[in-house]
């Protein structure tokens, strides 16, 4: 019996281990994303703190799982998905950034929108929507009196 009682102590010690590594693997991930997003100069204030949120709430919920884990695999296998969905963030941030950088680009221009701007951008729209309209057999100039 206590050869039982020195594979439970030694199980134990596994575990702890485990989940310890684990936690770390988290810890060393949520920092390494945060800096990342901290460094990024296209995001504004209120995005940052969104994604360091969100960072938090991965973080909190892979180290509950860790807790939670029964096994030394089990604390493994929770601490490598903690450390795959904080990695999906900033390697979201990234694919976002290059999928739509050149549109971020063009937005960011130090002149603002003017009210000629904004009227061809009206006046292009209603064009489309009569085009619409008219697609649909709808005239806008028929109704008009």
């Amino acid at each position: 019996m206590a050869t039982s009682s020195k594979e439970e102590d030694q199980n134990k010690k596994d575990l702890d281990k485990a989940k310890d590594e684990a936690k770390k693997a988290v810890d060393n991930a949520a920092d390494k994303a945060k800096k990342e997003i901290d460094s990024n100069p296209d995001l504004t204030p209120e995005q940052k703190k969104d994604l360091d949120n969100k960072i938090d709430s991965e973080k909190n919920k892979a180290i509950d799982n860790i807790n939670n884990a029964n096994t030394p695999q089990g604390a493994t296998d929770a601490g490598q998905q903690g450390v795959k969905k904080i990695e999906g963030i900033v390697n979201g941030l990234k694919s976002d950034k290059t999928q739509t950088g050149v549109e971020k680009n063009s937005t960011n221009t130090s002149t603002p929108a003017t009210s000629d701007s904004t009227n061809a951008q009206a006046t292009g729209l209603l064009a489309i929507f009569a085009a619409a309209l008219s697609s649909l057999g709808i005239n806008l100039k028929k109704r008009k009196k």
